[in-house]
């Protein structure tokens, strides 16, 4: 699939108890790599936060390079304007892993680390 050469500004939050934690990335699409990491606890939200460029796009998460299935609650998916976010709530070592969004053209990379 053709990527169009862009930036993508990724926002990471992390939510705790009483607590968020926000990491701005920019994720330069061309190289189609891993560029960001969130760390996090085990019981923790998660919270993957992507701007496209183009608001309403049709688009697809997939942990690594499978789609998420988003029917049994473990996840969630929030779409408002160009922002798409994934929220993984009360994470587990399980949910560690790559997490990729696509939407027409574009895709986004995190790694995303439960520990603790």
């Amino acid at each position: 699939m053709k990527k169009k050469n862009m930036l993508l500004k990724l926002f990471f939050k992390i939510v705790q108890k009483t607590r968020i934690l926000l990491q701005p990335y920019i994720f330069t699409e061309q190289h189609a790599e891993v560029q960001n990491i969130i760390d996090a606890t085990p019981g923790e939200t998660v919270v993957i936060t992507t701007e496209l460029p183009e608001p309403g796009m049709e688009v697809t998460w997939l942990k690594e390079n499978t789609p998420l299935s988003l029917s049994d609650g473990r996840y969630q998916t929030l779409n408002k304007d160009c922002s798409y976010q994934l929220v993984i709530a009360n994470a587990t070592s399980g949910d560690s892993g790559i997490y990729k969004l696509q939407g027409g053209e574009y895709e986004s990379l995190a790694q995303v680390n439960i520990s603790g």
